[in-house]
């Protein structure tokens, strides 16, 4: 996503400036005139973006420390943090068999965190490798 947006600015860019020119593409006169987006829009779409990023960068750190499995499957966390931040932020109920859901997330999370650090891989320190994934979920 933080790629896109300066792909769509380069984009509008050329299309203007080929539409000064006359060198309009075959069919952009059937094409709606849409009206131009003001600059707030972007900055709104850049928020997420950069911590969807943020949030990619610290998973791949965390992926040096630990096995691709591990990583696999810490990427579970997210369900917890969704159901969390829907019951307390959002203030909706979540029915009770989907708490036992994310309970059995949690613990599947427990153990796969449990058995990255007992197993020796030789990539460094795999409870930071863990918190870094856990951090990026």
């Amino acid at each position: 996503m933080v790629f896109a947006l300066p792909v769509h600015f380069a984009r509008e860019a050329l299309a203007r400036r080929r539409s000064r020119r006359g060198y309009d593409a075959i069919g952009m006169e059937r094409r709606p005139s849409f009206k131009e987006m003001p600059r707030s829009t972007y900055l709104l779409l850049a928020a997420p973006a950069l911590f969807d990023l943020a949030a990619t960068a610290l998973c791949m750190f965390g992926l040096t420390r630990v096995a691709v499995s591990v990583y696999q499957m810490l990427r579970g966390a997210a369900i917890v943090f969704v159901a969390i931040l829907k019951h307390f932020v959002l203030k909706d109920k979540l029915a009770k068999y989907m708490w036992v859901g994310v309970g059995l997330n949690v613990v599947s999370i427990v153990l796969v965190g449990a058995t990255a650090q007992s197993a020796d891989s030789g990539q460094g320190d795999p409870l930071v490798g863990v918190a870094l994934i856990l951090a990026g979920a």
